[in-house]
């Protein structure tokens, strides 16, 4: 029996950490202390990261704060294809998907396009504080008779999706290195599964 998998973007598909990596090191460079990118970064997560929200933030304006930001778009369309896992296309490939992400939607669009995942995927939804994850899976099993699968690395989000008590399978995904990979959950293997790759779907 066919299903729809749904997808989450950041640290499922994409090794945003390595992306991240790259944005600290800019900032630094231009003279923001580590601590304080971090933390302004923690605070903006939750309600849609932007690059000019957390450059001003960290105290970038004008022309040295368009500059940055210019260079680092130019870096992730240069680099996208490459952060995108190597497992990713030749999962989706005749699997019918949706791209379910958490965040600013021009940002998240954006980063999706750069890696060239938005021909390859069937839509791409994006939640928010307003409208979360579990609201869009809700919305998807009304349209749809299929069975659904949801794979995301935040157990949080897993966590709504079963507490919401939705017919959807769930997949935790921990890939080294992530930043939620680190922390073990009492519900892993028991609420859903844990995977460190989509080769373990098939």
């Amino acid at each position: 029996m066919s299903r729809h998998y749904v997808l989450d973007f950041d640290g499922t598909l994409f090794d945003t950490e390595v992306m991240w990596q790259r944005w600290v090191d800019q900032l630094v460079t231009a003279g923001v202390a580590f601590e304080h990118a971090a933390q302004t970064a923690e605070e903006l997560f939750h309600n849609g990261f932007t690059l000019q929200g957390h450059a001003l933030a960290v105290g970038l304006e004008g022309e040295a704060q368009q500059q940055l930001i210019e260079a680092f778009e130019g870096w992730i369309r240069e680099h996208g294809p490459q952060l995108l896992y190597p497992d990713v296309f030749s999962f989706l490939q005749d699997r019918p998907s949706t791209v379910l992400t958490h965040g600013e939607e021009a940002f998240q669009k954006f980063k999706i396009t750069s890696a060239g995942l938005d021909s390859r995927i069937g839509g791409i939804r994006i939640a928010g504080p307003e409208y979360r994850k579990v609201k869009h899976l809700e919305e998807m099993l009304a349209m749809s008779e299929v069975p659904h699968l949801f794979v995301d690395d935040n157990p949080k989000e897993l966590l709504r999706v079963h507490e919401a008590g939705l017919p959807v399978e769930l997949v935790r995904m921990r890939r080294e290195g992530q930043r939620h990979a680190k922390d073990d959950h009492e519900l892993d293997d028991q609420v859903w599964r844990v995977i460190r790759s989509l080769n373990e779907l098939e």
